[in-house]
């Protein structure tokens, strides 16, 4: 995990990003409106936005959704999702 008194160059994300390339490690993506991914209007700094919603960029490694592994397993915090339901009530 890059170090948020010391960024990285380039994009911040790039060290842990599935998706990442030399022009990430290089280049500050620039925050946009992406209103073609999101309905309503959403900004993001990602060079390759676009292209991962349409599947045209895929990741260099695969990505596990830790939340789901861990409740799955039953090694996640059981409890903070009952915190959660509570305070909707």
């Amino acid at each position: 995990m890059p170090s948020p008194i010391d960024p990285p160059e380039g994009c911040r994300f790039h060290t842990r990003c599935p998706f990442a390339t030399d022009k990430c490690r290089e280049e500050i993506p620039v925050l946009e409106t992406k209103d073609e991914i999101y309905d309503g209007e959403h900004t993001v700094a990602c060079h390759y936005a676009l292209d991962i919603q349409q599947g045209k960029h895929k990741p260099k490694y695969e990505m596990t959704n830790v939340r789901k592994v861990l409740d799955e397993e039953g090694t996640g915090n059981e409890g903070d999702s009952k915190q959660l339901e509570e305070a909707k009530e």
